[in-house]
């Protein structure tokens, strides 16, 4: 009789939910169209095109807006992904 998983004890690298191949590739597309936003706003360009964020993620137009169906989304994204790097940072003094 096999063991119920309810039962089992996992270890803690062992992953609770395999992720499919396009799941893996969607969030690794939205990270880099984030990464994308983030790089262009860094050198200066504080309100670039869909465009340009496209071509600096090396994605399609259209991966942006499947990902992200306006550009206010994305830079709420950016933001929530400066706010992790501030966390992080151990040069602000102090750790949350």
């Amino acid at each position: 009789m096999p063991v119920s998983n309810l039962t089992k004890p996992q270890a803690e690298s062992e992953p609770t939910q395999a992720i499919d191949g396009r799941t893996l590739r969607a969030n690794n597309s939205r990270q880099k169209i984030v990464d994308a936003m983030l790089s262009l706003v860094r050198a200066g360009d504080i309100s670039p095109s869909a465009e340009s964020v496209a071509t600096t993620a090396n994605v399609g137009l259209r991966t942006v807006f499947r990902r992200f169906s306006e550009m206010e989304i994305l830079y709420r994204e950016m933001i929530i992904d400066l706010k992790c790097l501030f966390r992080l940072s151990p040069k602000n003094g102090k750790s949350k």
